[in-house]
């Protein structure tokens, strides 16, 4: 990879940029349904998984506890989540779908398989390019976690 390049020729600039169309393509799929993305995310992970502590859902989603904790008790008073003790530790709380989120799951899951539909990308394409940008994070997030390959402050 050569020293310099513009903006655009930056993987980390670009999925900058795609985070951001996808948070204006959901504000827009999901309108009219009180649904956000972050909300999405919350009810398909626990769709997938069932029941799940706080800590092991925002390790899931990669977002610290007290940013996920708002929001969902927010959730749970709109009734699409369940906040209970673990009968086993009381200090613990678990999570787990209300039956008016799993409904709200499959409503969401119909509206954005419609919508991506839209986008003219093929189910294969689609599959390759998440491959791609899996494989990319899970890279980034090796190098960050190991300390000599992180140094800004040397030039080649």
């Amino acid at each position: 990879m050569k020293n310099t390049f513009s903006l655009d020729d930056m993987a980390c600039f670009q999925a900058y940029r795609l985070h951001h169309a996808f948070g204006r393509y959901y504000q827009v799929v999901f309108a009219g349904t009180g649904l956000t993305y972050a909300k999405y995310v919350v009810l398909k992970a626990l769709g997938e998984h069932g029941e799940m502590s706080l800590s092991d859902l925002s390790a899931r989603l990669g977002v610290e506890p007290n940013t996920l904790s708002p929001l969902v008790k927010k959730m749970a008073n709109y009734g699409v989540v369940e906040r209970l003790r673990d009968p086993e530790d009381e200090r613990r709380i678990v999570l787990r779908l209300a039956s008016r989120g799993v409904t709200a799951l499959r409503e969401a899951d119909a509206i954005i398989a419609s919508g991506f539909r839209s986008l003219d990308l093929g189910e294969e394409e689609v599959a390759e390019t998440i491959r791609r940008i899996s494989s990319l994070r899970s890279a980034v997030e090796r190098a960050a976690n190991n300390d000599e390959n992180v140094d800004l402050g040397k030039s080649s």
